[in-house]
């Protein structure tokens, strides 16, 4: 997929990584974010039997084959064991491998973009013993049958860290410093227009009184959540905003004027800079149509 390269930093010999992938320009920020989605999507696939849940989602690769990936609308949490099985090597080597990416994502403040969850088989169950069935099977489905699991995880995340640090934060705290905003409350916030306008650096022939700066703003502020992931991924590499919306991003959202005054062309981005090269279109409606059109094919760079 790429390379890796590591920094020095701090007295324990934690590193900063960086990710370069093989055939691709960028380097640095913007291709890391990349990473951390990319590797979020791949702890999410439904084979590697890791989460509860049996609703899938199915997404097809550039290759033509078909991959599953478990969703769940109420964030993810380990799917237990069977009382009487044993944790494979591989699933214990995966929360394993989680844990110390959670942990460097943290150390390096990047985002995961990874739905966190906030929160006797020949014993007939009758009325008498419901309280008690229901007790045993909450128990192992949020301890007894995972606690493998989060120890691997645990280890992994100890590696860089000490878990002890977050005892201080609460669950939906701990959500955005490990995966950014993403209450409906903070999007909101964020996405407001008055809110974007202030983030935005106009550059390179641009003003925030040009008609496309004025255009973009309306309709950022108007998409959707889909949309306002696809657009945050393609220009900064993460489809998540940091804690503190656009106005954390750093560098700060730059908006350059492209050379080219031709309506055909598109937007492009680079990543590493949180930078968006946009074309003086004619109209909104050519502009919105072709924000639309590159943000939606936002699984690679574009770069130029």
């Amino acid at each position: 997929m790429g390379e890796s390269r590591t920094e020095s930093r701090g007295e324990k010999s934690r590193a900063l990584l960086e990710v370069s992938f093989s055939g691709e320009a960028g380097s640095g920020f913007g291709p890391t974010l990349e990473f951390y989605t990319v590797i979020s999507r791949e702890f999410q696939k439904a084979d590697l039997a890791m989460w509860y849940g049996k609703e899938t989602t199915k997404e097809e690769d550039a290759d033509g084959t078909s991959t599953e990936y478990i969703h769940c609308p109420f964030g993810l949490f380990p799917r237990a064991l069977l009382p009487s099985s044993t944790p494979s090597s591989s699933l214990l080597l995966h929360f394993r491998l989680l844990g110390r990416l959670l942990a460097q994502s943290l150390s390096d403040s990047r985002l995961f973009d990874l739905p966190l969850s906030p929160g006797g088989s020949r014993k007939q169950v009758t009325k008498h013993n419901a309280k008690q069935f229901i007790q045993l099977v909450s128990f192992w489905l949020l301890s007894g049958g995972v606690s493998a699991q989060f120890h691997a995880l645990r280890s992994g995340f100890s590696q860089l860290l000490d878990p002890s640090l977050l005892c201080i934060f609460g669950p939906a705290e701990l959500d955005e410093l490990f995966c950014g905003c993403g209450s409906s409350q903070s999007s909101q916030r964020n996405w407001s227009p008055t809110a974007i306008t202030q983030a935005i650096k106009p550059d390179h022939g641009y003003s925030h009184d040009s008609p496309q700066i004025k255009w973009l703003v309306s309709q950022l502020s108007s998409f959707d959540r889909e949309q306002q992931r696809n657009f945050v991924q393609f220009v900064t590499g993460s489809p998540r905003l940091p804690v503190g919306g656009f106005s954390a991003l750093s560098p700060p959202l730059t908006v350059a004027r492209k050379s080219s005054a031709d309506d055909s062309e598109l937007p492009s981005a680079m990543t590493c800079l949180n930078y968006l090269k946009l074309p003086p279109y004619s109209s909104s409606e050519v502009q919105s149509s072709r924000v639309l059109l590159a943000i939606s094919h936002n699984k690679c760079f574009f770069l130029s």
